[in-house]
């Protein structure tokens, strides 16, 4: 077994005895790094060499480099998923325990179950991720979110991030086709692609996406006025949002984007602003520790 464990993920210096107790099993290997390309490699190449399962110590993006690590190799090991980070949005997706103890205990034994993956593609490369792409103003408030913000306001720096973005938004005129149909044409402030429901801090923005299902989930925020943004605000709060008129919602295995100006879509601190974009269900792709 190999524990992959950021120690600058915002909890890790609070959890510092999960590390020992980690240590402690006896036939874990544990390797602590903060860097991305370092993380891939050693997800790949514990997965070569036969790991049984792999475990993500860290947030969101952690376990998106890990799960890039193990989707290099034609071995697929358990992943297992302890979440040290900020928002944590695709272990709350997976209804995974909170306490640390639980998700321990889970991460360590639990049985694999079989979960899909989005799939990227560009000309220029090709990436998996578990949870949420977010392109457009979406992108900016992420884009603008800094590490003093997530140590002083936690989760809640997203909604901190979006006050600056919410008094400039941008409008892109966005060309997508689904399922290999005809281009439909949309002016969008924010994009939303889903294999899980949660982003931003645990906010529920694609409600009805289910990490199993073989579909990816799609929404789409129209452009509209200051009083539009108030209430879908409200909507959002309400787990309500999906309804407005100003929201398209749909579901489809393949997805091909465009825009003016280019989407700059962020997947878990990876920012892709290639066009065209293709994004994929990859079904039952991984294992995942989930009990």
């Amino acid at each position: 077994m190999v524990v992959i464990w950021n120690p600058n993920a915002s909890r890790a210096a609070d959890s510092e005895h999960v590390l020992e107790q980690l240590r402690a099993q006896g036939d874990v290997h544990v390797v602590e790094t903060s860097d991305a390309e370092a993380a891939e490699h050693a997800a790949t190449r514990a997965a070569a060499e036969g790991a049984s399962r792999i475990i993500a110590a860290g947030g969101d993006g952690t376990i998106n480099t890990v799960i890039n690590g193990i989707m290099k190799s034609n071995q697929r090991p358990i992943l297992g998923v302890l979440p040290l980070g900020t928002a944590n949005d695709w272990f709350s997706s997976l209804d995974l325990p909170d306490d640390i103890e639980a998700a321990i205990e889970t991460a360590l034994s639990a049985d694999g179950t079989w979960t899909d993956l989005a799939e990227l593609e560009t000309t220029q490369q090709t990436r998996y991720f578990a949870n949420i792409a977010t392109g457009g103003n979406s992108h900016r408030v992420t884009e603008s979110i800094t590490d003093d913000m997530k140590q002083t306001w936690g989760a809640l720096c997203y909604l901190r991030g979006s006050i600056g973005v919410l008094a400039d938004l941008q409008t892109y005129r966005t060309t997508i086709s689904f399922d290999g149909g005809a281009p439909q044409e949309f002016e969008a402030w924010n994009v939303m692609v889903a294999n899980g429901k949660m982003s931003g801090g645990r906010l529920e923005v694609a409600p009805r996406a289910i990490v199993d299902d073989g579909y990816l989930d799609i929404v789409i925020i129209r452009d509209g006025t200051l009083i539009d943004i108030a209430k879908l605000t409200a909507q959002e709060l309400l787990n309500t949002y999906i309804e407005s008129d100003q929201v398209e919602y749909r579901q489809a295995k393949e997805i091909r984007i465009r825009s003016e100006p280019p989407l700059r879509f962020s997947i878990d601190g990876d920012i892709i602003d290639e066009q065209p974009i293709v994004f994929r269900n990859r079904a039952r792709a991984l294992r995942v520790a989930r009990g």
